[in-house]
């Protein structure tokens, strides 16, 4: 059983210009609470074949978001909602060839709101040579409307229960080559369609605003990685991508889409399978927002020391997030009277685990 809870608290000032400020405190409630099931077959038939199979089903059991004011009390949405989700899917993976292979899978997910959707899988990998691999990937699946998107309403907007999910396919090229002192060199190149893209609008007819299936898009990139994995546990990998997101109607480029995306990994084990230091940076280019202001780019440098004090069931973990307290901020949609709002500095966490 798992369930996650947000609270939100935004204080908002309901006095008209001129008069003494009158500071309302706003909370946003949000209750998910589910369990699941998962049953897996595997087996291999006639040496070529090696048959997955399996059907998973979700029980959500509590869907709530709320929004009122505290004092005087008054509220403004409230959505209680439960529901259940299934999916089947089947996967065969056949070595064609000593050096040739290739995946096949589909699976069909069932939702009460929307129906079904069937989504397949293709991977044909070939190995020239024991250095290099070449695969070429295509793959398609969907991401469902949220309960806010479908049921909320307040006095700015109303719901869309007939919402569809949006859909994705993406065809991909990958090129992979071992090269000496245990570097793993990627390049990649991929394009993506999505359709039935979930956005804002305001309704002409009454002038709220109302979730819908709007526009379509495409996304052409081309990524390259480089990966280093030692024997005594020190990994690291850098990647970049270069991206262009374009709505598929007009060509435009799409607001909050970055151009180019960073990333730099790296995992030092500071007494082995005991303690470890983990490093990252992530960097984001500039992005337009909706009002077609310019957002600045961004480094954002992570760390997390982890230790195993007792073996492999126990796990403590400290991590700082912006470690270097960087300045930075995300574009936001139409609903919001600002353009952007910016992000949290350096932040900590300290999480405790226990495995059995």
């Amino acid at each position: 059983l798992t369930r996650q809870t947000y609270d939100g608290v935004y204080i908002y000032d309901d006095a008209e210009p001129g008069e003494p400020a009158a500071l309302v405190r706003n909370i946003d409630e949000q209750v998910g609470q589910w369990f699941g099931a998962e049953l897996l077959f595997a087996k291999r038939l006639a040496q070529r074949h090696r048959v997955v199979a399996g059907a998973e089903l979700r029980d959500n059991t509590r869907q709530e978001a709320a929004n009122f004011d505290q004092e005087p009390r008054f509220v403004y949405s409230r959505t209680v909602r439960q529901s259940k989700n299934w999916g089947l899917f089947l996967q065969d993976e056949v070595a064609l060839h000593p050096q040739l292979s290739l995946t096949a899978g589909l699976r069909h997910d069932h939702y009460p709101r929307f129906g079904g959707t069937t989504n397949p899988r293709l991977a044909l990998i070939y190995r020239p040579w024991p250095t290099t691999v070449v695969k070429a990937l295509y793959g398609e699946a969907f991401r469902a409307p949220s309960l806010y998107e479908t049921d909320w309403a307040d006095p700015a907007s109303k719901p869309n229960s007939a919402l569809l999910p949006e859909k994705i396919a993406t065809t991909e090229i990958v090129y992979e080559r071992q090269l000496p002192a245990s570097f793993l060199l990627s390049v990649s190149a991929y394009r993506s369609r999505i359709e039935d893209l979930i956005g804002q609008q305001t309704d002409p007819e009454d002038g709220l605003l109302v979730n819908g299936n709007l526009d379509d898009a495409e996304l052409r990139g081309v990524e390259l990685e480089l990966a280093r994995n030692l024997p005594n546990g020190l990994e690291g990998r850098i990647s970049w991508a270069f991206q262009r997101s374009t709505d598929e109607l007009s060509g435009r480029a799409l607001e909050n889409s970055p151009r180019q995306l960073g990333k730099l990994v790296l995992s030092v084990p500071l007494r082995r399978d005991a303690l470890f230091l983990g490093l990252d940076a992530q960097y984001s280019s500039a992005v337009e927002t909706v009002r077609a202001v310019r957002v600045d780019g961004y480094w954002l440098a992570n760390a997390t020391l982890s230790a195993r004090p007792t073996g492999r069931r126990f796990e403590v973990a400290l991590s700082f997030y912006n470690l270097f307290d960087e300045s930075y901020a995300y574009a936001v949609g139409d609903e919001h009277v600002q353009d952007t709002i910016p992000q949290d500095g350096r932040t900590f966490d300290l999480r405790l685990t226990y495995r059995f």
